[in-house]
Formats: C-alpha cells, structure tokens, sequence
C-alpha cells in the first residue's frame, strides 16, 4: 500500500497552441506573448514558450497549416506553456484569469491574430524515452538536438522551428 503518488505518478503538464498569426503583426504578436507569458510564470508556471515557423509544408491531409486554416501572408505560431501538474495548471489559470494585467490587454477582438482558428488543448507529459533528442530539466524543455533556430537545411529537417521563450 502506497502512503502517496510516486515519482512515476508525477507528470508535468503542458497546455498547447497552434496560432495563425499575419507575418505583418508577428512583432505586435511577440510583444502580447512575452507580456503573457510574464503573467503566467508570475503565477507559477515552469516555462512559457513560443516557436514561429520558417519551414512548415502544407500537408496532403493534415498539417500545421492546415490544421489553423492558414491564409497567404500569414505564419504558424506554435506556442505551449508547462506546469507542474494538471492540479497546478487549473490553479494558475484561474489566477491567471483573474489577472488585471490580462484586462488590460485588450480583449480577443483587439489580438493581432484570428482567435476562432488558434487550436489548443492540454496535455499530460508521457516522459522520454532513453537516449532521445532532448533532456528535461525543472522548468524548461533543453532541446540538444535539433536546435530551435536551425535555419532550414541543417540539422533540423522540413519542419524546423524558431524558438523564443
């Protein structure tokens, strides 16, 4: 009989965003994102980052771009925020929510994205396989292999991802 959850019980979790962002206001963007970002790790979340896209295919089938229905002149924005646990993200949105500094970024129709096309959804850490192509440490995904801002055509494939946060 255990007395509590163990380690292995213990899974970090992530909440997840694929935003379709005009390349026109991925500055604008930018400055939004650090200010929410900033809002949520005041509240106690592990890390807070953002990966805009600079080789993203669309797909026959599916895809990033297809996923957000993206339009010409617009780029892929993956984003995610991580927390301890799905208890602890519950409790970080609800003050983050209540956060007047959210007010005061305006509401959804004032952001320099579509909204109604953002797909997000939370996520319960799996762990990481032996040997794989990053190392986890408290609070901050370290990716070792391929680095977020390998310009296409280096160690970084079709799908290569320019990472801030």
């Amino acid at each position: 009989r255990r007395d509590g959850p163990t380690r292995a019980d213990v899974r970090s979790y992530v909440d997840g965003f694929v935003i379709p962002v005009p390349t026109k206001n991925l500055k604008v963007y930018r400055r939004i994102a650090q200010k929410f970002g900033k809002v949520w790790r005041d509240h106690g979340a592990l890390a807070f980052r953002e990966c805009v896209a600079d080789d993203v295919k669309v797909g026959k089938l599916t895809s990033f771009p297809r996923s957000v229905k993206q339009k010409p002149g617009e780029t892929v924005v993956f984003a995610w925020i991580t927390y301890k646990s799905r208890a602890q993200r519950d409790k970080i949105n609800a003050k983050v929510m209540a956060d007047p500094r959210l007010n005061s970024m305006g509401d959804l129709k004032s952001m320099p994205f579509d909204p109604k096309r953002m797909i997000y959804g939370g996520f319960t850490e799996r762990g990481q396989e032996k040997g794989g192509t990053g190392t986890q440490r408290p609070g901050r995904i370290w990716p070792t292999r391929p680095p977020c801002n390998t310009p296409s055509g280096q160690r970084g494939g079709p799908s290569t991802l320019q990472c801030t946060g």
